[in-house]
């Protein structure tokens, strides 16, 4: 009777946690899904004590990550380096023939960890075994191999220890600022987005040094970026429409209006003018009517080209008024999240080559390289951007097409020198 009753006992001990776990996962879920309705698609902010573990829900699916470093699957593209050098040579004489020179221009950045997970979290433990250059390391060429390079530095460099409200909060090391961006050849970054103020002033000026101390240019509202391109001065004026949280700076028409005064100030027949703006809704891969009104009024006052991110996903491109507009370039560099899906770890670099024809500014012309933002070959994010070439890179261009074509005015075609880059 004993042996019955320790039995009984037994299952019934089993029967409750198996109750509770199921519980916890269901409470989880859910939060996790409204989490995802509110704002930043995150994951990495599930971090788990010492062994840095992560669980995150995809599509349904439970998966758990162990702190383990993912080794890049370069062969999934075959020799990155030679693929590239054929790009580059058929960029090169596209140049030559235009006398033009050739900037790169990236969307959203993230180096660091979420909500104070410090060295805890996946994206530490790459950088500790694989050196600063790791995040860049396959587009490094690339960005070596222009007059400039530009991307959304989305989160701060800081040792701040007190956050602000919200909730997510991107930190990395200030020494970053030399060690990844600078050693990636990286000239410039913007800090207009929701998440420059994650540790408050004291973060955000902290960050801000870093950069100078880098010699790396930053641009937030009202202070854009002077580039020299080749022998043309660009001028990159940025703005953030997104709630971060924080009440600084302006929003909605306001900030058209300033932003399109900065244009009036700044453009004249022998410069660039370039507008990158932190916009859009979360997850769609069509703009809505702040992003194009925005965007045509800034062309309509003399911007060259706009250039958007902040919905962590592709949208199309529109040409407007015989300029282009690609309204998001999607996430690049992106320790957020610790797992993508089809759609996120869709990205690209925007390659706009520039030239001073008589005396007149003017962009020649543009090509898009491909990426995705994880080198893994799996829903694994390694936070290390892939070029790709070939089908799959024919295969991004068409599906940037058939985004586009959701606008009046979409591209019909993309310009990526896919067809001898096999």
């Amino acid at each position: 009777m004993a042996g019955i009753k320790g039995f009984i006992q037994f299952l019934s001990t089993i029967l409750c946690v198996s109750l509770l776990v199921w519980i916890c996962n269901a409470d989880y879920h859910a939060s996790l899904v409204s989490a995802s309705k509110q704002g930043d698609m995150y994951s990495e902010w599930m971090v788990k004590e010492e062994n840095s573990e992560f669980y995150t829900v995809v599509s349904g699916k439970k998966y758990y990550f162990t702190g383990n470093i993912t080794q890049p699957v370069i062969n999934e593209n075959g020799d990155i380096e030679g693929k590239l050098s054929k790009y580059l040579e058929i960029e090169r004489i596209n140049m030559q023939s235009e006398g033009s020179s050739v900037m790169s221009i990236t969307g959203d950045c993230s180096l660091g960890s979420l909500n104070g997970a410090g060295s805890k979290s996946r994206f530490y433990k790459y950088i500790k075994e694989k050196g600063g250059t790791y995040p860049f390391l396959n587009v490094k060429t690339l960005f070596e191999n222009d007059s400039y390079t530009f991307v959304n530095l989305e989160g701060t460099l800081t040792t701040q220890e007190k956050q602000a409200r919200k909730t997510y909060r991107i930190k990395g090391e200030p020494d970053w600022a030399s060690s990844i961006l600078w050693a990636c050849s990286i000239e410039g970054v913007t800090l207009a987005n929701n998440h420059s103020y994650d540790y408050l002033e004291d973060g955000y000026k902290e960050t801000r040094q870093a950069l100078e101390d880098a010699n790396i240019a930053y641009a937030v509202q009202n202070l854009p970026v002077v580039a020299k391109v080749g022998d043309t001065e660009v001028i990159i004026i940025v703005g953030n429409y997104v709630n971060d949280g924080v009440k600084i700076g302006l929003r909605g028409n306001a900030l058209t209006q300033s932003i399109v005064g900065e244009i009036k100030k700044y453009k004249n027949p022998r410069n660039i003018v370039m507008v990158i703006c932190h916009w859009g809704s979360e997850l769609e891969d069509k703009p809505n009517s702040e992003q194009r009104s925005a965007a045509h009024a800034f062309i309509d006052e003399g911007a060259d080209m706009v250039l958007g991110h902040h919905p962590h996903v592709l949208q199309g491109i529109e040409k407007y008024a015989d300029k282009y507009i690609f309204y998001s370039l999607g996430n690049f560099a992106f320790a957020g999240n610790s797992t993508v899906n089809n759609t996120n770890k869709k990205s690209m670099i925007v390659r706009p080559r520039i030239a001073n024809i008589d005396g007149a500014a003017q962009i020649t012309g543009y090509s898009i390289v491909p990426c995705y933002t994880t080198s893994t070959g799996n829903s694994t994010n390694n936070f290390q951007p892939l070029p790709l070439f070939g089908s799959k890179a024919q295969e991004l261009s068409d599906y940037l097409v058939k985004l586009s074509s959701k606008i009046p005015g979409g591209v019909e075609t993309v310009d990526v020198p896919t067809t001898v880059i096999e």
